[in-house]
């Protein structure tokens, strides 16, 4: 069963006002914590498409990754 376009309207709505009454630093936080997941899924990803890779490498990949994002975005 797909959600109905009025109740995605509804839960962005209910999203939208939950971040209203964030204070700086819950929305600081939440900031974090959603870099946090997206890093752990972004290393399974690396550990599924490079099996037996060692953690230590699986890490580099992944910071990698981040600076080749953040380099392209700014441009430099």
């Amino acid at each position: 069963m797909e959600p109905t376009d009025q109740l995605l309207a509804q839960l962005d709505a209910e999203d939208l006002e939950q971040a209203r009454r964030m204070t700086p630093a819950e929305k600081f936080r939440a900031g974090v914590d959603l870099f946090d997941e997206a890093c752990r899924w972004t290393l399974a990803g690396i550990r599924h498409d490079h099996a037996g890779i060692s953690g230590e490498d699986a890490l580099k990949e992944l910071r990698r990754r981040v600076a080749h994002d953040c380099i392209e975005e700014t441009g430099d």
